[in-house]
């Protein structure tokens, strides 16, 4: 159960940042966001496992994030004072 809210906790934590990254994408002078539910988001990175262009982002507290995380995810602190700058560093031909 303790992996379950883990994962749900991670992707959520996931799901924040697409959205934040995704804010300032435009489309014909809407915005685009699209929010997926935890499920959808354990899909899609079931699904994307050997896809080297997937990005998966913890943006918890290093300590959090050294306690338990996703495999190959990139710890990005939401209350980084670099927060903004850490995310315009992030390969944008990446998903």
């Amino acid at each position: 159960m303790k992996l379950k809210n883990f994962m749900v906790l991670a992707l959520s934590a996931s799901l924040i940042i697409g959205v934040a990254l995704t804010g300032g994408c435009v489309l014909d002078g809407t915005a685009v966001i699209e929010d997926i539910t935890p499920q959808e988001a354990f899909t899609l990175i079931q699904n994307n496992q050997n896809n080297s262009d997937l990005v998966i982002i913890d943006v918890r507290t290093p300590g959090e994030f050294t306690g338990e995380h996703l495999e190959n995810a990139t710890n990005i602190d939401f209350h980084s004072e670099a927060f903004r700058d850490m995310l315009n560093n992030l390969d944008k031909n990446k998903a």
